[in-house]
């Protein structure tokens, strides 16, 4: 987890927003509801401060342009970027509530919504 870290000076909250927009017409629905739970935890008071410290390096590395795999590569460019929210979001869901859970699911489905007309996302 520690080579994540230096990844949080990409994070803001700014370029996490824009970040999710396009990755709505691209990138798979567990994508977005794994990054939105990470973002739901992170604004939340119910998670310690260490584990919004490891949201804060996942959402980063999910920001960031150029990472081990370029987002623009078909097929792989995402798959390191879901690994490390999938690993934070493993190490932090215990910390996990209802309410985060629905805002991302509702969240996902909003913006699959506004590009497919209707779509409501499965998890």
């Amino acid at each position: 987890m520690e080579k994540y870290e230096k990844y949080s000076r990409y994070y803001n909250e700014n370029s996490f927003w824009v970040k999710i927009k396009k990755l709505a017409g691209k990138a798979s629905s567990s994508l977005l509801y794994y990054a939105l739970v990470l973002y739901y935890c992170l604004i939340s008071n119910e998670v310690s401060i260490k584990n919004k410290s490891l949201i804060i390096a996942a959402l980063g590395y999910l920001i960031i342009p150029i990472d081990a795999l370029p987002d623009f590569i078909p097929a792989l460019g995402l798959t390191d970027d879901l690994t490390a929210i999938m690993l934070v979001y493993n190490k932090i869901k215990g910390s996990l509530t209802p309410d985060i859970e629905r805002k991302a699911k509702s969240k996902v489905n909003d913006l699959t919504a506004s590009l497919s007309g209707h779509k409501e996302a499965d998890f």
